[in-house]
């Protein structure tokens, strides 16, 4: 494809110090993001992973990882046929916010607990 046959034409580059593009940064974040910046998506880091990284230990609710691990991502409007794509964005930005409502909704009620 002519995708691959650009990145191909590139002139091989060295990756950038992330420790020097985000000197505040922790030595846990920038591993965290040089795993998942790297180019070859078979070297990437998985969700998984990146979810069981340190960086992310604080953050992260292992209850709600371990709720969803297989449980496939549904939208309704995917079986819509004949969608333009500012459609499929539209639709898909409401289900964000209806999810992002819930979590905040659940997340409100955690923490009454």
């Amino acid at each position: 494809t002519e995708t691959k046959d650009y990145l191909r034409s590139l002139p091989p580059q060295k990756p950038k110090k992330l420790s020097r593009l985000l000197p505040g940064a922790s030595a846990a974040a920038i591993d965290l993001l040089k795993r998942l910046l790297r180019f070859d998506p078979r070297k990437r880091i998985t969700a998984e992973e990146a979810l069981n990284h340190p960086y992310l230990k604080n953050v992260v609710d292992q209850d709600v990882v371990d709720a969803s691990v297989n449980s496939p991502v549904v939208f309704e409007f995917e079986t819509e046929t004949d969608q333009s794509i500012e459609e499929i964005r539209v639709k898909l930005n409401e289900e964000v916010q209806a999810w992002e409502s819930e979590f905040k909704i659940a997340a409100g009620d955690k923490k009454e607990e």
